[in-house]
């Protein structure tokens, strides 16, 4: 082997490192040293490398994981300042990968690698990544700004108990039944500001928030940490895995500070028959270390965490114990008001158009049931400030959803085609039927969030039922279920059949009629339903189902029993429609002069028609 190793061999035997992991090139001629190095703020996989032929020697002090995808810019930003600032050595990071590291080399062609200049470089190596290593994370963890960090530091003292202090988080009142976390909130406050075990371990540093949407609940924990003087970070789901047993070490350089901790898999309940069992138990070692971690709490350095999921029965038992997520909260789910308003912050109030401004509710069930998770969010205001910029308006609500209903492609406006009048009133007679439908069905309970005659890709309108309604579990799979589906999917085509006559039909119901035709094959094939089951004595006339793969004969069994079904079904829907044409009419009539009618809107309209509605 050649001088360079062997005197980097020397110095790590001398340092204490009596093993290191080396790893050596095939013709000797390149090595590199993996060690592990201790520093104040953290611990580093460093390395120190050499190459014989060019007689160049090089220290690398690896930061701990990987930068954050959505941060990576920044962190780009940051090293980019900081490297103007440094005699030797520079930051470098890996856009591709977020690996980041300190890097120095020494060229020692005609001298000699000493033992000391090895010390000083890797020395100085490690302290110019743990000198820096919390400026790093407040950017990596944080969406605070490169220049107002390197102005403030990583931890400036905590001013958002001050009433005069500019919040950043959103306000309480945006959002619903937020009282007990607001009283942790001066719970936090007061054991951050004692530094004491016992008030700590009553107020609990790992909390559950039991919340319907993440995204909404990463501000919470954002508004929790600026009341209670604590900052704020954030860390990706899969970034809490990466962290592992450092969770808490790795946020001491910012505390006082809260970490929100993004749900995913570490957080659940692992069911070993449904994965690989070697998978499964990896998952479940990492949860009882990651307990262990938390646990090991330091009150003069507070790092609280927080994590979000539907039910607490999901998280995994590790995670649960004592010293752990051992405190819990439920929180409502957010109104659509204050989905909406959160929304539109990140939209921004110069991009936002009346209509959005205006019917916040119409927005806030929109916003929810098209984009639930925060990079769905952010990737629609994206979209529609883009769109902004390039038609030069703000942005109105059915600019939004016609995101929601064709997608992100951009198109040009000259090459749209207007629909005639005639089709116009048939699509709008189309969706109202399946509107009204859904809505008599449910007996008043499935009222759409949303009924449009905007085309998409596809179709010329959409009615989307009422999410809650299904969230609730009303659906039952039930027979009364099952054609309470099927006649919402017939009743587009029975509405036109009514006003325009058999002959006026259209074929925009073909996908509906295909819907239908594949659940009553269900029904009839694998559930044992028959037609008529509501009569008396019915249940029992087809109950043997369909057993592994369908066979010619079991269609030829099952068919007759969907087509006389979906007759039966698509006459009663046109007497039923008959009976509401009044109602049938003005739905249509609504959405002719306005395109997309959402929920208040149609349960307005069946209150005036003596139609009752309970949403």
């Amino acid at each position: 082997m050649g001088r360079l190793r062997d005197t980097i061999h020397a110095w790590a035997v001398e340092n204490g490192f009596p093993r290191p992991y080396v790893k050596d090139s095939d013709d000797g001629m390149t090595s590199s040293f993996g060690l592990e190095s201790q520093a104040e703020n953290e611990t580093y996989r460093s390395f120190l490398d050499c190459d014989e032929n060019t007689e160049v020697a090089t220290s690398l002090v690896c930061f701990p994981g990987t930068i954050p995808e959505g941060r990576r810019i920044a962190v780009a930003e940051l090293f980019t300042r900081l490297n103007t600032r440094m005699l030797t050595g520079h930051f470098e990071l890996d856009l591709d990968t977020g690996g980041a590291c300190f890097r120095t080399s020494i060229d020692v062609e005609g001298g000699e690698l000493s033992l000391t200049m090895l010390d000083n470089m890797h020395r100085g190596c490690l302290v110019g990544m743990d000198a820096n290593f919390p400026l790093i994370a407040a950017v990596a963890y944080s969406d605070r700004d490169v220049a107002e960090v390197l102005l403030n530091g990583p931890a400036p003292e905590a001013a958002a108990t001050d009433a005069n202090a500019p919040a950043c988080a959103p306000a309480w009142q945006t959002f619903s039944g937020t009282g007990v976390v607001q009283r942790w909130a001066d719970e936090l406050a007061a054991a951050h500001a004692s530094k004491s075990d016992e008030e700590w371990a009553l107020t609990g540093h790992a909390a559950l928030i039991e919340h319907e949407d993440a995204h909404e609940c990463e501000l919470l924990a954002q508004r929790i940490a600026e009341h209670a003087g604590l900052h704020f970070a954030r860390l990706p789901a899969d970034q809490v895995r990466e962290v592992g047993t450092t969770i808490l070490t790795r946020f001491h350089a910012l505390a006082p500070v809260l970490v929100f901790l993004e749900p995913g898999d570490w957080l659940t309940r692992v069911d070993d028959s449904k994965m690989d069992k070697e998978i499964a138990s990896e998952i479940i070692d990492f949860q009882f270390a990651t307990s262990k971690a938390i646990k090991h709490f330091d009150p003069k350095a507070a790092v609280v965490v927080v994590t979000t999921l539907r039910d607490q029965d999901y998280v995994a038992p590790p995670l649960r114990e004592l010293g752990a997520f051992d405190r819990t909260f439920e929180v409502p789910p957010p109104s659509k008001e204050a989905t909406a308003r959160l929304w539109l912050d990140m939209l921004g109030a110069e991009n936002a158009g009346e209509s959005l401004t205006s019917g916040l509710d119409k927005l806030g069930a929109l916003v929810r049931n098209s984009f639930p998770s925060r990079e769905e969010r952010e990737l629609s205001v994206l979209h529609l400030k883009r769109l902004a910029r390039r038609i030069r308006r703000k942005i109105e609500f059915d600019d939004v959803f016609q995101l929601v209903v064709r997608g992100p492609s951009e198109r040009d406006g000259a090459t749209e085609v207007t629909a005639s009048e005639v089709v116009t009133r048939k699509t709008a007679i189309h969706e109202a039927g399946h509107a009204i439908t859904a809505i008599l069905e449910s007996n008043g309970l499935n009222v759409p969030d949303y009924a449009s005659i905007v085309p998409g890709k596809g179709f010329a309108g959409i009615v989307l039922e009422s999410v809650s309604y299904f969230e609730a579990g009303k659906d039952e799979r039930t027979y009364l279920d099952f054609r309470q589906k099927v006649r919402v999917c017939l009743a587009g085509r029975a509405a036109e059949d009514l006003v325009f006559g058999p002959t006026e039909v259209s074929a925009g119901a073909a996908s509906d009629l295909e819907r239908a035709t594949r659940t009553a094959l269900d029904a009839f094939g694998l559930w044992g339903f028959a037609p008529g089951m509501d009569q008396q004595g019915a249940a029992g006339h087809n109950l043997a189902t369909v057993v592994g793969t369908w066979t010619e004969g079991d269609y030829q069994r099952v068919y007759p029993l969907v087509q006389t079904f979906l007759q039966q079904e698509y006459e009663e829907l046109k007497r039923k429609l008959a009976e509401q044409r009044p109602l049938l009419d003005a739905i249509a009539d609504r959405l002719v002069s306005d395109p997309v009618v959402d929920q208040a809107e149609l349960q307005e309209l069946c209150d005036s028609h003596g139609v009752p509605c309970r949403p």
